[in-house]
């Protein structure tokens, strides 16, 4: 049976997305409630925040810098020790180090890359709880689309799709068309202009207002369940990276999208 939170949703700051001050970093809400939780609700949290740390996995398997102001729940000094003893690495981690393990005299960065988002989205599409499930379907789809949508007419790159579920097996499909998306899900009407925006910052920016509405819409009728509080933990994330976007960092976002499309144009040889 679900658990309520009564005390701690009813402490919740109100959030809009241009906040100009926020009273708790993701980071320090997501050490303070985990206290309060269950054991199960709280690992919710902490599978949203493998993302940074499978980052950080690939880099050191591929012996890249580790970046260590973005860690999620393993310290990058731990990583050497949780590769030799996978038993305290969530199952998907486990299959994608046996993968590698495997593949490793051919397997290139963005491939590994590629594999380990799909086994991450799968795990994450499968977890037991129907939000998370939800919000996991959400972030693939959305990525999927901006892929497919820059591709559709040139065939090639379609390989950079993230297979987990499937709507990605249709984007991959010759015969599928953008009119079977309308069918497929209720928000791509509002989506569309949003793909169309040639203003990458502006583009970004808009596609993390659609997940903030679509993360309340679903919430709706929640009051007090741990899914409210992993929705507000979610649009905390997204205020905080536009607050803290100041003109420089605004540059280097702006260049991370440039370069992750060069990515898709043209895979690299190097592994």
């Amino acid at each position: 049976m679900s658990k309520n939170y009564y005390y701690l949703v009813s402490g919740l700051q109100d959030l809009k997305l241009n906040e100009t001050r926020l009273k708790i970093s993701s980071k320090n809400f997501r050490t303070e409630i985990k206290e309060r939780l269950s054991s199960e609700d709280s690992y919710y949290f902490d599978f949203l925040e493998l993302a940074k740390d499978n980052r950080n996995f690939l880099n050191f398997i591929f012996k890249k810098d580790l970046n260590e102001n973005q860690t999620g729940v393993y310290s990058s000094e731990l990583i050497p020790e949780l590769i030799q003893d996978k038993t305290r690495l969530p199952l998907y981690l486990v299959d994608f180090l046996n993968y590698h393990e495997e593949h490793q005299s051919t397997l290139t960065y963005i491939e590994a890359e590629k594999k380990l988002t799909e086994l991450y989205f799968n795990a994450g599409t499968k977890l037991d709880n129907e939000f998370i499930s939800w919000y996991f379907h959400l972030e693939g789809n959305i990525r999927n689309i901006l892929i497919w949508n820059q591709y559709k007419n040139e065939n090639k790159n379609n390989d950079q799709i993230v297979h987990f579920n499937s709507l990605s097996t249709s984007l991959l499909s010759k015969t599928f068309k953008e009119t079977d998306l309308n069918h497929l899900l209720d928000w791509y009407n509002s989506f569309v202009p949003i793909i169309n925006n040639e203003n990458i910052l502006q583009r970004e920016r808009n596609i993390d207002e659609l997940k903030w509405s679509l993360i309340d819409q679903r919430n709706i009728f929640q009051y007090f369940s741990i899914d409210v509080l992993l929705a507000y933990y979610l649009k905390l994330k997204i205020a905080e990276r536009w607050l803290l976007l100041d003109p420089e960092q605004g540059k280097k976002l702006f260049q991370s999208i440039i370069d992750k499309s060069k990515e898709l144009i043209e895979l690299p040889n190097d592994k």
